[in-house]
């Protein structure tokens, strides 16, 4: 937790939009719901249970996502652990691994 007037780093994450193709047809990649799946994928309870916040702030963030380290950190052990990623997958593991350090500032 950031108390007021503290300043943190944090990783800020591009959740937008982007295509993808598969064939012919080019289709809106499923940004927030594929990082929350792969944040899920075959955990423990307790792993599951300190990973909701995170997912949960995907799932509710517009175009960026900011992530403490430590949040950052379970996300990025979780995509580099998740055995199913294609090519389509590329950009968001692009996004997530190069996610920008930002220092943010909590507002009074």
């Amino acid at each position: 937790m950031v108390e007021k007037g503290m300043k943190t780093k944090m990783r800020k994450i591009d959740i937008g939009k982007f295509k993808y193709k598969r064939g012919n047809t080019t289709l809106d990649y499923p940004m927030r719901q594929n990082l929350k799946d792969m944040l899920m994928f075959r955990v423990s309870g307790g792993t599951l249970y300190d990973r909701i916040p995170i997912g949960n702030k995907i799932m509710l963030s517009d175009n960026h996502v900011l992530l403490t380290e430590e949040e950052w950190k379970k996300l990025e052990q979780a995509i580099r652990a998740f055995p199913n990623c294609t090519s389509n997958d590329e950009e968001l593991i692009k996004r997530v691994f190069e996610a920008e350090k930002v220092e943010v500032e909590e507002r009074k």
